[in-house]
């Protein structure tokens, strides 16, 4: 008899546990820096920082914010299902800028964990040089493995 009701109540306490058991969101970026490498004055490069929500419930994106006029953050998506891959488009404008630069995009969503991410770009932009506008940097920073996924604009 005892044995029976200390089987209800073991079964009854995970019933209820796994039933009403929380579901999360949790953004994960494959990679949260990223440097251009040497620029021109006037240069307009952009990256793309991949992300995914490895979480149950789906994430919210609330706010991607650059900390310069100098960069714009475009958002693939503000909501993104459980399992399933995002993108934030980062433009640097190295018009704005020169020298050794570090620029943040603060980004807040619904990660109950880590609501809030810095990602960083960098770039040493020089004032002498070509008078070009655009540049491509793709073989000039061959030593960085992502370098493919930065293009001019």
């Amino acid at each position: 008899m005892i044995r029976s009701i200390f089987f209800a109540f073991v079964f009854i306490f995970c019933f209820f546990n796994f039933s009403f058991a929380k579901t999360f969101s949790h953004i994960a970026f494959d990679n949260k820096v990223y440097n251009f490498g040497k620029l021109n004055k006037g240069d307009v490069v952009e990256y793309i920082f991949k992300f995914k929500n490895e979480g149950d419930s789906t994430l919210e994106i609330h706010t991607v914010k650059p900390n310069c006029t100098c960069i714009k953050a475009e958002l693939s998506s503000d909501k993104i299902d459980p399992k399933k891959d995002g993108t934030i488009k980062v433009v640097l404008d190295a018009s704005k800028k020169s020298g050794k630069i570090t620029k943040n995009i603060y980004v807040i969503s619904n990660d109950p964990k880590v609501p809030n991410t810095i990602l960083k770009v960098s770039a040493d932009i020089r004032s002498t040089g070509s008078s070009s506008s655009k540049k491509d940097i793709s073989s000039a920073s061959s030593n960085n493995p992502l370098s493919s996924q930065h293009q001019n604009k």
